[in-house]
């Protein structure tokens, strides 16, 4: 009877010590894929302002096109929307201008 209860016992320890090994390496695992998760965030982070900064660029070489291009003479539609852009561009800057007035 006694030897049983320390084969049991043998047993138990051996599943508690089996156990902690999983969770250890489970814990290890996790870590690993919340800092490559992090990394991934990160670098998504990077693309999207790629991509705006992209955008932007393309709607000033529409705009430079527009201007520039000797199509434009009589296209009054992109002259129109040329000057809706100026008008958009030239109002940002009048507000950083007030921003900046308002910190000196």
């Amino acid at each position: 009877m006694q030897n049983e209860k320390f084969i049991h016992l043998s047993e138990l320890k051996d599943k508690v010590r089996t156990l902690i090994a999983v969770t250890d390496r489970l814990k290890e695992e996790n870590e690993q894929l919340f800092q490559d998760k992090q990394i991934l965030i990160s670098q998504n982070k990077l693309k999207e302002e790629k991509i705006k900064d992209l955008l932007k660029e393309i709607e000033n070489l529409k705009l430079a096109s527009a201007l520039a291009s000797p199509e434009t003479e009589g296209n009054t539609e992109a002259k129109h929307n040329a000057k809706i852009k100026i008008n958009k561009m030239v109002r940002e800057i009048d507000k950083c201008i007030s921003l900046l007035n308002k910190l000196n």
